[in-house]
């Protein structure tokens, strides 16, 4: 499974490098940590990509969030059904893949 985080505000607890814009995660694991532009050049483009404005990942911080086959911001309402859930996380574990 892969995920791409980007265009939000990451602490990444390293002294030489405290910050970053983007992650890509695969395998549950980081495969690339950098600026936006960096991350998406790394990851591919059929990675699902959740929007996360305003937010800050750090670590040590447990995640509720579900992940779709499909970008709901750019489905219309009536279409939202046709989006399929791919993994399901809650208190940072992973309660359901696909």
């Amino acid at each position: 499974m892969s995920l791409v985080i980007a265009s939000t505000a990451i602490f990444t607890g390293d002294p030489a490098r405290p910050w970053a814009k983007a992650v890509f995660i695969e395998n549950n694991r980081i495969a690339e940590l950098g600026s936006d532009r960096e991350v998406l050049a790394a990851a591919p483009k059929s990675a699902p990509m959740p929007r996360l404005p305003g937010r800050l990942i750090a670590p040590g911080r447990l995640a509720d969030l579900t992940v779709f086959d499909q970008d709901l911001f750019r489905l219309p309402p009536g279409q939202w059904r046709a989006a399929r859930v791919e993994m399901t996380l809650v208190d940072g574990e992973i309660v359901y893949r696909k």
